[in-house]
Formats: C-alpha cells, sequence, structure tokens
C-alpha cells in the first residue's frame, strides 16, 4: 500500500512533535530520578549532558528512520531531523529554566507543570492536524505516558539512592 503524500504545510511537524514529546518524557524522568538526591547542581548537569546527548541521538535515529522509508525526499529527511533536534533541545531549555532560578523542591514542581502543559499543546496540535482524535482523551494519553515515566523514574531514583546512598 502506497503512503499518503504529506501536504508541504504541514511537512516537519512530525519531526517537531516526536522532538518536543520525546524531550518532555526525558527531562521529566531526569527531573523526577535525580531530584531524589537533593543536588541541584547535579540535576542541571544531568539534565543539560542527557538533555543534549538525546536530542543528538534522537535527530540522528529520526534522519535514519525517514530515510529507510524511501518515501521522503533529501529535503524533507534535512529538515524534519531539523525540527527533531530542535523542537527536543528547546524543551530542554524550558524546562530547565525553574530549576536555574527556583529552590529545588518548587523548580521540579513547576517544570512538572510546564510539561504537562507542553503535552496538551502538542496533542491539540496533533487533533488540529489528524481529525480523528479526541482531543482530551489524546491529552490524557500522552499524560499518561508521561507520569509513569515520572513514576518509574523517581522509583529507580530512590531504589537507586537506597542502596547507594546519597552522593
Amino acid at each position: 500500500m502506497k503512503k499518503k503524500r504529506v501536504k508541504k504545510k504541514n511537512e516537519g511537524l512530525q519531526g517537531l512533535t516526536y522532538g518536543a514529546m520525546s524531550s518532555i518524557i526525558v527531562v521529566s524522568a531526569i527531573i523526577a530520578g535525580l531530584s531524589v538526591i537533593h543536588n541541584q547542581v547535579l540535576l542541571f548537569v544531568g539534565i543539560i549532558v542527557t538533555g543534549v546527548g538525546d536530542a543528538l541521538a534522537d535527530a540522528v535515529g529520526f534522519h535514519v528512520s525517514e530515510e529507510t522509508e524511501k518515501f521522503h525526499n533529501q529535503r524533507e529527511v534535512w529538515k524534519s531531523t531539523f525540527f527533531v533536534f530542535i523542537s527536543k533541545i528547546a524543551v530542554v531549555a524550558i524546562l530547565l529554566v525553574p530549576i536555574l532560578f527556583l529552590e529545588l523542591q518548587i523548580a521540579t514542581i513547576v517544570s512538572f507543570v510546564i510539561a504537562m502543559i507542553l503535552i496538551v499543546l502538542i496533542s491539540a496540535m496533533v487533533c488540529k492536524l489528524n481529525k480523528k482524535f479526541t482531543c482530551w482523551k489524546l491529552s490524557l494519553e500522552y499524560i499518561f505516558f508521561a507520569v509513569l515515566a515520572i513514576l518509574i523514574s523517581y522509583g529507580l531514583g530512590k531504589l537507586v539512592s537506597y542502596f547507594i546512598g546519597n552522593v
């Protein structure tokens, strides 16, 4: 079965939504997992290092995936790659702001609230582009995945902290 060609005005949005959602979940998980050791500098460095590495890895992975499909021309592949990287870095920067300027416990909560708002905005954008989704259901689905990652990462952070001790 042949894939339907994406409208030019929507070109790159797949990379943008993928990158943003992936980064929201990764950064939120890092915040949840590392916040248990109560070290704001380590959390900040962990987010930056992992966020940039993850942005590069996902952009390259997305690039290879798009080329594997044999559906996209080189311009489309590079545009999507660029959008994945830029959206991931933008989310890292947005979620780092509270960590940089607020006390750790408050910063963690503020970052999670911002992450959930971004998820709702992404689901609204997806719903606008693809009418087959009910927006509130899609928002709940995306929030579920993010909360699951947050809870698992928090649990792992607590578990590792318990066995290794506070750094």
